[in-house]
């Protein structure tokens, strides 16, 4: 059944039970006023003198007439008008509470409330799942070639040659026009040499297990076709050496190369004799001297095994194919720290991450 036709039904009842309770207030005034009449039929019923027939005109209700009776005592009359209204009774308790009403329809949804106020930072969450290999980088520009070195001073006197027929020619002599001038140093980072040096062979970085105290501390340009002489098979905890990896993901220069195998390529200059890494600068000490190339301190993180420090190409690259979490020896770039008032704030900013450059003169 619907709340309407309930309402419907409620109201029916109630007007009912109005209609009777209005009957019932009309009989009792009507039984009132025969009561009344009756008292004061008995109050005259002893008075002898008054047995004068007294004609009284009666009204009727329903017709609007006049009659006249005859009787001893008198004739009962009409009720007659209603009297004014009683003053106001004084105020009845307190009524008990209504039973509660049928829910009423769902309203409106409210507007959004203003934002709240910002709470606390929340606990560091849990490293993020490893990124994908970014693109290659584009290759940067050769730097300018150098200014040619003084002349060195004069070698030893050559031995002697072999004596030849006149007129013969001995095709197995060696050569004498071989440069023996110059120096070597290794490129780290990457596989080729730049204009002013030449490439004697490329390889990959290898160096002591991260964890490890023992075998070597200095990293190895290993190159990529090894020669053994009597190995024996099997492992006799000798000293080991591992490949490594770049530890580069919260460094953007070389985010890209993050747990790449790094390469290396051994160079020697052309004439240049002497050759010199200049730590926490990416330029030559001067003019004279030749960058051969410039990039950026690494070495082991300052948890693990100490290691030694090498200068890394800017524009360092990775063996193909290489992109695993292997571990070995892992390369960091290092960081200057003036806040213990060892290297001094001023030149040195904390933290920062320090280049470097390898010269030739």
């Amino acid at each position: 059944m619907s709340l309407t036709a309930v309402t419907l039904w409620v109201c029916v009842k109630l007007n009912n039970y109005e209609s009777t309770v209005n009957d019932l207030v009309t009989e009792v005034g009507e039984l009132r006023n025969r009561l009344y009449i009756l008292e004061e039929a008995h109050r005259f019923q002893d008075d002898e003198d008054q047995k004068t027939n007294t004609r009284i005109a009666k009204r009727d209700v329903s017709s609007d007439r006049s009659v006249t009776a005859n009787c001893p005592y008198g004739v009962i009359g009409i009720p007659g008008p209603a009297g004014p209204p009683g003053p106001t009774g004084p105020q009845g308790p307190q009524g008990r509470d209504g039973r509660d009403g049928f829910p009423g329809q769902r309203g409106d949804n409210g507007r959004d409330g203003s934002p709240g106020p910002m709470g606390p930072a929340g606990s560091t969450g849990n490293p993020g799942l490893k990124g994908e290999r970014g693109m290659k980088g584009e290759s940067g520009e050769n730097g300018r070639v150098g200014k040619a070195g003084p002349v060195g001073l004069r070698g030893p006197k050559g031995e002697p040659g072999r004596p030849r027929l006149s007129g013969s020619v001995d095709n197995d002599l060696p050569p004498t026009s071989v440069n023996s001038s110059g120096s070597v140093y290794i490129r780290w980072g990457r596989k080729s040499c730049p204009e002013t040096a030449e490439l004697v062979y490329e390889g990959i970085i290898g160096g002591s297990w991260y964890e490890h105290a023992g075998s070597g501390s200095n990293p190895q340009c290993l190159p990529l076709d090894p020669i053994y002489d009597n190995p024996v098979p099997g492992a006799q905890s000798q000293a080991l050496i591992y490949g490594s990896e770049y530890e580069t993901s919260s460094f953007p220069p070389l985010s890209h190369l993050h747990d790449h195998d790094p390469v290396c390529a051994v160079c020697r200059t052309k004439s240049r004799t002497t050759v010199l890494m200049v730590p926490a600068r990416n330029e030559c000490p001067s003019a004279e001297w030749t960058r051969e190339y410039y990039g950026y301190l690494m070495s082991e993180h300052h948890g693990h095994k100490r290691g030694e420090f090498i200068c890394v190409d800017r524009h360092a690259e990775a063996r193909d194919g290489s992109h695993h979490s292997h571990n070995g020896m892992l390369l960091y770039p290092v960081e200057g720290r003036c806040d213990s008032g060892t290297l001094p704030c001023g030149p040195y900013t904390n933290a920062y991450e320090l280049t470097c450059a390898v010269c030739s003169i």
